[in-house]
């Protein structure tokens, strides 16, 4: 392709491209990332245990001189340095090189997005294998790296789930959680944001609790028919994704968190960068890219409803 693509201009595509995907990012809304707690990382690994735990205040006796050494007491959780998210493409022509520049162009947007949609990925501790999602490592349902150098892997124990009982989500099932959550001290405090992730199968539950509601429920009945959309019931807030993996008997993980519960690690946020390519011509190649970790800073402050969904 004789002066295919003259760069060059390159430093000027460059700079808007990581300019153009960064705007993107902040105005494109992730679904999980928001009901987590992030913070910047760096290194091989971090603890988040000092960073989120809880601890009980005292009450000093007399004019007591000596320092409370008061560190949180737990289980020592991490985050670790983790693989690229990466999404990108080669440029073959000049007009794609220009849509760089456009934060409204679609290579922008499509793979700015594609990088957030991971990113929720890893909040909930899942992975896609195939077209189906599966329970991994880390975040809200995965093991959760464990112990003194983070080298143990540690999985929800069995007391953090209600069984489906041939159901979908149902009240009963939606009241015993709240209730394990608030006797462990998580969605107590105002600054302590519960959530619930379910699928469009939940989303017609919560309905049909609605419809049946009649004039017991007045409010969550008439905005739940009235937007088809799942609104807060028992201080829960609602997100719906596709994303949630099946236990193996089938039934759909809804899980449920404390916000300030979930950790997030940042080691490189959502950014965008392009440059030429020796080994392909020097044909310019376009990639966003991100690197962060989460996990659960204790197990008690997720719930894991399992939903019964027809076939």
């Amino acid at each position: 392709m004789p002066d295919q693509i003259d760069l060059r201009t390159q430093a000027h595509y460059r700079l808007s491209f990581g300019n153009n995907v960064q705007m993107r990012a902040q105005q494109m809304k992730a679904r999980i990332r928001p009901a987590v707690t992030e913070f910047a990382a760096s290194g091989e690994a971090q603890s988040v245990a000092d960073l989120f735990g809880t601890v009980e205040a005292r009450r000093a006796p007399g004019r007591n001189a000596r320092n409370f050494d008061n560190r949180p007491q737990m289980d020592r959780r991490w985050v670790v340095f983790p693989d690229e998210i990466e999404s990108g493409q080669y440029i073959y022509t000049e007009d794609k090189l220009k849509s760089a520049t456009d934060p409204t162009s679609q290579l922008v947007q499509t793979h700015t997005m594609s990088v957030i949609r991971e990113i929720d990925l890893v909040c909930l501790g899942v992975y896609r294998d195939g077209g189906e999602f599966k329970v991994g490592d880390g975040g809200i349902l995965g093991t959760a790296a464990d112990g003194k150098r983070g080298s143990t892997k540690k999985t929800l124990p069995s007391t953090a789930y209600t069984a489906a009982g041939g159901a979908g989500l149902t009240m009963a099932k939606l009241r015993k959680s709240k209730l394990i959550l608030n006797t462990a001290e998580f969605g107590l405090d105002d600054d302590d944001q519960m959530y619930c992730a379910i699928t469009p199968y939940q989303v017609d539950d919560l309905l049909a609790l609605a419809e049946a509601a009649g004039e017991n429920v007045p409010v969550f009945a008439i905005q739940q028919l009235q937007t088809g959309q799942a609104t807060s019931l028992l201080g829960y807030n609602w997100i719906v994704t596709n994303a949630l993996p099946k236990d193996s008997s089938g039934n759909r993980m809804c899980p449920v968190w404390s916000k300030r519960n979930i950790a997030l690690g940042v080691w490189q946020d959502v950014q965008g960068d392009m440059w030429n390519d020796t080994s392909k011509k020097n044909t310019p190649f376009a990639v966003v890219d991100a690197r962060v970790d989460a996990v659960r800073v204790q197990d008690n402050g997720v719930h894991v409803i399992l939903c019964n969904e027809p076939a």
